[in-house]
């Protein structure tokens, strides 16, 4: 079994430009709705901030994830400290 804290480190160093992309994506799409965006409500994508956002997000996701490395192996997670390392027992340490 692996430590929850090591589970989730280890998604954010995988997928980290991918987590970037989505927040600047989300601020770009804010902004485009703030300064450039449809304000007679006849736009269905530009109209609503919400809207913007989640796509700005989406895309600047799908932007930076083609940037991604591949790695094989990813550096082994230490347990925190009084936490219990997964499959080791205390009696064989």
């Amino acid at each position: 079994m692996e430590c929850n804290s090591c589970k989730i480190k280890g998604f954010v160093q995988r997928n980290l430009l991918t987590l970037i992309g989505v927040a600047a994506g989300m601020v770009g799409g804010y902004l485009y709705w703030r300064f450039v965006g449809c304000s007679s409500g006849s736009c269905p994508i530009t109209s609503s901030p919400v809207i913007t956002v989640l796509w700005g997000a989406v895309f600047g996701g799908l932007l930076l994830s083609m940037f991604k490395v591949r790695r094989n192996e990813l550096p082994e997670c230490k347990a925190a400290p009084g936490e219990k390392t997964p499959g080791k027992d205390e009696n064989n340490g």
